[in-house]
């Protein structure tokens, strides 16, 4: 489902960008990961709602998100 279309983004891109490790914990670094920018604004609500989504989602095995928080308790 497209999410952006000033920017023709759909869900699953936000969620990957989200995924991937890089840091997306705010709206802009959301657009920036995707290297692009926030026009209209219509988005931000539908793209904030994912972005807490995954916050509150488990964590999967193997995602960059479990990896980091087994070596951080390996380390202590």
């Amino acid at each position: 489902m497209i999410v952006c279309s000033c920017n023709v983004l759909s869900d699953s891109q936000i969620r990957s960008a989200i995924a991937s490790g890089t840091p997306c914990a705010r709206l802009k670094q959301v657009y920036t990961s995707l290297c692009c920018a926030a026009k209209c604004g219509r988005c931000a609500r539908a793209i904030k709602a994912i972005l807490e989504d995954h916050k509150q989602a488990p964590m999967k095995v193997g995602s960059p998100e479990a990896a980091d928080a087994a070596a951080s308790i390996s380390s202590s």
